[in-house]
C-alpha cells in the first residue's frame, strides 16, 4: 500500500499537473495535507483537478483564512490573494473540497498514521522544520506522522517513529524550481520525498501578476539538502 502525499499547492495548477503525472503511477491513492489555495491565481484549475480525482485534502491555514475561520495577518492580503479565490470560486466550494479538519488519523496494515497540516499540537498553524527538535513527537500515539505547512521536505525517524513532510507542490521554499511530493509505503514503513523539475520562467509567464515575494521564491537558488537530513529523491538536486 503506497499513499501519495501532496501539500501546499497554493494555486499553482501548473506544478500540480506535473506532480500528478509522476505520483499517480507510483501510488494506490493520494492525500493532500492542505493549502490548495493562496499566492498563485490558478485556484479554479486546482479545484477542478482535485475534485475530478476525488483527492481528500485537509484544511490548511489558507483555506481557514479564505473561509474566515482565522484572520489574515496584517499586510498579507495582496500576497495571498484570497479575495480572488472567494470571488471566483466561493467559500462554500473551498470548504466542500476539504475533509473539514486539519488532521486525519487512521490505522491501516496495523500502523497508526497521523496526517496533519501543521503539527499534532497545533494542526492548523504549527511548524516543524527539518532542523527542529522532533524528540517530543515520541509522545504522539502514532507510528507515522506526516506534516505540511512549512514548504520544506524531509524524511527521518525519531524514537522508532517515521516523521516527514512532503514539502510544497506549488511554492517550495528550499528550491523554487523543484516541486515536491512524498510517497508513504505502509508495508515497508518508509516515506520518500520526490522532486519534479519545474521551469520557473514558464510558471511566472503563466502567472505574471503574482507578488514579487512569490517571484523571489520561484526563482530561488537550489539548495542541496540544506539541513543535512537525508532526503530520498528521484531527481537528485
Amino acid at each position: 500500500m503506497k499513499i501519495g502525499i501532496i501539500s501546499d499547492v497554493h494555486g499553482n495548477a501548473f506544478a500540480l499537473e506535473k506532480v500528478l503525472l509522476h505520483i499517480t503511477p507510483l501510488c494506490d491513492r493520494i492525500i493532500g495535507l492542505g493549502d490548495l489555495f493562496g499566492y498563485f491565481p490558478g485556484h479554479l484549475a486546482v479545484y477542478a483537478i482535485i475534485k475530478q480525482l476525488n483527492i481528500p485534502v485537509l484544511i490548511g491555514n489558507h483555506e481557514a483564512m479564505i473561509m474566515k475561520m482565522t484572520a489574515i495577518p496584517p499586510n498579507h492580503s495582496e500576497v495571498y490573494r484570497h479575495d480572488l479565490v472567494r470571488r471566483e470560486l466561493g467559500v462554500e466550494a473551498v470548504g466542500a473540497i476539504t475533509t473539514g479538519t486539519s488532521f486525519l488519523f487512521f490505522k491501516e496494515l496495523g500502523r497508526r498514521v497521523l496526517f496533519v497540516h501543521g503539527t499534532p499540537w497545533d494542526p492548523l498553524h504549527g511548524r516543524l522544520y527539518p532542523d527542529s527538535d522532533l524528540s517530543f513527537l515520541s509522545q504522539v500515539d502514532a507510528e507515522v506522522i506526516l506534516m505540511g505547512h512549512t514548504h520544506y521536505p524531509f524524511s527521518t525517524t525519531v524514537g522508532g517513529k517515521l516523521i516527514g513532510n512532503p514539502g510544497s507542490v506549488g511554492l517550495p521554499r528550499d528550491a523554487g524550481d523543484l516541486a515536491s511530493f512524498g510517497v508513504l509505503d505502509l508495508v515497508r514503513c518508509r516515506f520518500d520525498v520526490y522532486r519534479i523539475p519545474l521551469d520557473a520562467n514558464e510558471i511566472l509567464s503563466a502567472y505574471p501578476d503574482v507578488d514579487r515575494s512569490v517571484r523571489g521564491v520561484v526563482l530561488g537558488r537550489r539548495q542541496a539538502n540544506p539541513f543535512g537530513i537525508h532526503i530520498s529523491t528521484k531527481y537528485p538536486l
